[in-house]
């Protein structure tokens, strides 16, 4: 259900997708754990786009899923994930 990643997000960057080289998001950026444990700095964790998908179907959403695609260039890579997220912003 987890994807252990070798990154060092920035900030907001949790619930960003992870996305492989052809551009099929594989996961959803997790922000920081409360394990109790001290991990190195450069270790992040994605839940897996299969469990995701398990949490919306039981909700009863239905998500279209694709296959792998071929592998694009970074700068499509970031146009295509631009177009998936929003800021949010929350008060009290």
């Amino acid at each position: 259900e987890l994807i252990r990643l070798a990154m060092t997000p920035q900030d907001g960057d949790a619930g960003g997708p992870v996305m492989d080289a052809g551009g099929t998001v594989i996961g959803m950026l997790l922000p920081d754990l409360p394990t109790g444990q001290k991990l190195p700095k450069d270790v992040s964790f994605a839940a897996d786009a299969r469990a995701l998908l398990d949490v919306l179907d039981a909700a009863g959403l239905r998500t279209p899923t694709v296959s792998e695609g071929a592998n694009v260039s970074p700068d499509e890579l970031g146009r295509r994930a631009n177009g998936m997220t929003v800021l949010v912003s929350c008060w009290d």
